[in-house]
């Protein structure tokens, strides 16, 4: 997170001024702390964190829903895709290729 330090910039405009964060470092180190950075801010905040449970999908997100019982980061696409993956298999119905 320290590889990119944060500077407050200050600008002003038509509508007024404006404060907004700047990086200094290089593209990578930039990315580095931004990702760190959002990492950290979603365990400081308590937030579940799930991987998908498409075994194909590695895809990780977080669960807002009321009971924390999501499963899937997309239900329309992984969810839909395991569930049709699971009747054929229990009914016997081979894939179409």
């Amino acid at each position: 997170m320290n590889r990119a330090p944060v500077t407050l910039a200050l600008s002003g405009g038509p509508d007024g001024y404006h404060l907004s964060l700047k990086r200094s470092g290089t593209d990578w180190d930039i990315v580095s702390a931004e990702i760190a950075t959002s990492a950290i801010r979603v365990m400081t905040e308590k937030r579940t964190i799930k991987t998908c449970a498409n075994a194909d999908c590695s895809w990780m997100f977080v669960d807002e829903s009321k009971p924390r019982s999501r499963r899937w980061c997309n239900v329309s696409i992984c969810g839909s895709l395991v569930n049709v993956r699971r009747h054929r298999a229990r009914h016997g119905v081979l894939a179409q290729k």
